[in-house]
């Protein structure tokens, strides 16, 4: 009987440890979950399109007490916003794929584009459309500090 309470003891010690230096584990593992069913969805992206680079995010909302989880992938293509739309156009009917325009004025709360843009050394183009095709999901922050403002 004691061996199980010194072993709960030191389960609950490690939990806890992770949970304040790591954060709490649910997020990553939702995180995870959300990068597979992108993986999954066998995304049609025009031929048109390069890719520029896939990215994850976890982290605050600007509205507070949310965790945002994010999963996409930075492309470029020739073509105008409109055809690009409508290439992704059966796609989002069924799956909750969004697109974001870089050049539009305001970034969407969930998608760090600003870090994207260095840690992926994307340069700005004048002649074509850099866009980021992702998908998004807000958590409860769960007393995460990743996602505590």
């Amino acid at each position: 009987m004691a061996r199980l309470v010194i072993l709960t003891f030191l389960g609950l010690v490690g939990a806890s440890w992770v949970w304040i230096f790591h954060g709490a584990p649910i997020h990553d593992i939702n995180l995870w979950m959300l990068e597979r069913q992108l993986t999954r969805a066998d995304v049609y992206h025009p031929d048109e399109s390069i890719l520029l680079g896939r990215k994850s995010y976890l982290g605050p909302s600007v509205y507070g007490s949310r965790c945002i989880y994010a999963t996409g992938e930075v492309r470029r293509s020739e073509l105008d916003k409109d055809e690009i739309r409508r290439a992704y156009q059966a796609v989002v009917k069924n799956f909750p794929l969004q697109i974001y325009f870089t050049d539009e004025s305001e970034l969407p709360y969930e998608i760090p584009f600003g870090d994207w843009q260095s840690e992926l050394g994307i340069a700005p183009y004048s002649d074509t459309a850099v866009y980021i095709v992702y998908v998004a999901k807000k958590h409860h922050y769960l007393g995460d500090q990743r996602c505590d403002d």
